[in-house]
């Protein structure tokens, strides 16, 4: 191939690559507009923990309660944090496709064995998602809420406001998946043979600690809620080496 081959091959690259990045730019805002027509479900939705807590709290009558609508505090905040909020939504509903796009530019560079796994890996990325943001919104959310409801009684009145509330729900949704994301990297890898069950189980001191130091980052600043977040990843790299264990002894019977 010439240099001018070279680059014509390069620029068609950068063209694909524009084409890509308009797709998906384009499919996370129409999400985002989508999520921000129905906003008011949404945040029905997102604060429903909250009312929760409020409808089973134990009233004190010497203290002042909030009630179970959330504080806005400027004339802007509920519009800003409508759009903030639609938008992470809308980029983690429009997953399966912008992600397809994404796959779909990579596909070429990639192996026919490789290129086989690719609806494999969005099918369990999104399972995985969508396991990190339900376990996070009917337990660990529900059970923080609880705690720092309880803390903050002993400090001062608790008044939470829908900006902040909002943000502390999805960034725990958000590092919840991301959490459970990151062991369907895991699988992958083994599956190709990467990672062996050997290495696993040498480093399962070092990884066992590095899930409480990530549960302890990515929770709330309390015991429960931060083993809720442990044992369960915990449990996904145990079944990762039975899984690693079970295709390599699966290889050796098929070399026989």
């Amino acid at each position: 191939m010439t240099q001018a081959d070279e680059m014509v091959s390069f620029w068609e690259h950068v063209d694909e690559l524009r084409k890509t990045v308009i797709r998906i730019l384009l499919i996370i805002t129409i999400g985002m507009l989508c999520s921000f027509v129905f906003y008011q479900q949404v945040f029905e939705l997102l604060t429903y923990p909250f009312k929760e807590i409020q409808r089973t709290a134990e009233v004190d009558f010497d203290q002042p309660q909030q009630k179970e609508n959330l504080i806005i505090l400027s004339p802007s905040e509920g519009l800003m944090t409508a759009l903030k909020t639609s938008f992470w939504v809308g980029l983690v509903a429009t997953s399966p496709l912008w992600l397809f796009f994404l796959l779909q530019f990579i596909a070429p560079a990639l192996r026919s064995n490789e290129r086989k796994m690719i609806f494999p890996f969005i099918f369990f990325s999104l399972l995985f998602l969508s396991f990190g943001v339900l376990f996070s919104y009917f337990l660990t959310i529900p059970i923080a809420n609880k705690y720092l409801n309880a803390f903050n009684e002993g400090l001062g009145v608790n008044l939470w406001t829908l900006s902040n509330y909002l943000d502390y729900t999805v960034t725990l949704m958000l590092a919840n998946a991301l959490a459970f994301e990151l062991f369907v990297v895991l699988l992958f890898l083994v599956h190709y043979k990467w990672i062996s069950a050997d290495g696993m189980i040498a480093k399962r001191k070092v990884v066992l600690v590095s899930i409480f130091i990530l549960s302890a980052i990515l929770t709330p600043p309390d015991i429960l809620t931060q083993f809720m977040l442990a044992f369960p990843l915990i449990g996904l790299y145990e079944l990762t080496i039975l899984y690693a264990k079970a295709t390599t002894d699966e290889r050796k019977v098929n070399r026989r």
